[in-house]
C-alpha cells in the first residue's frame, strides 16, 4: 500500500510562460504585423518582442505570486495573468513614453 503525502503546490511557470507568449504574439500580430506575421522577418521586432515578453511575464509572475499568498487555486493564475498583463504592458508603455 502506498502512502499519499501532501506535496506543497509549486507555482508553475509553464502556464505563465505560455500565456505570456500567446499574449505577446497576439499584440505583435495586431500592432507590428498589421494582422499578419511579417513582423517576424525583422530582427528589431524580435528585440521589442523580447522586451514586451519580459515585462508582461514579470507582471504576471508578481501578481500570481501575490495571489498565491491568499489562495492557491486556478483562479490565482487567472488573476495573475490578467492583472499582470495589464500592469506589465502598461508599465512598459509608461517607460517608453517618458
Amino acid at each position: 500500500m502506498e502512502s499519499v503525502a501532501a506535496k506543497p503546490a509549486k507555482l508553475k511557470h509553464t502556464y505563465l510562460l505560455l500565456a505570456t507568449f500567446l499574449i505577446t504574439n497576439f499584440l505583435f500580430f495586431i500592432d507590428e504585423g498589421y494582422f499578419n506575421l511579417n513582423w517576424m522577418k525583422h530582427w528589431g521586432n524580435w528585440v521589442m518582442f523580447g522586451i514586451y515578453f519580459l515585462f508582461i511575464y514579470l507582471g504576471q509572475f508578481a501578481f500570481t505570486a501575490l495571489a498565491w499568498r491568499f489562495d492557491r487555486t486556478p483562479l490565482a493564475y487567472l488573476f495573475g495573468i490578467t492583472m499582470g498583463t495589464f500592469i506589465g504592458a502598461g508599465g512598459l508603455i509608461l517607460i517608453l513614453l517618458s
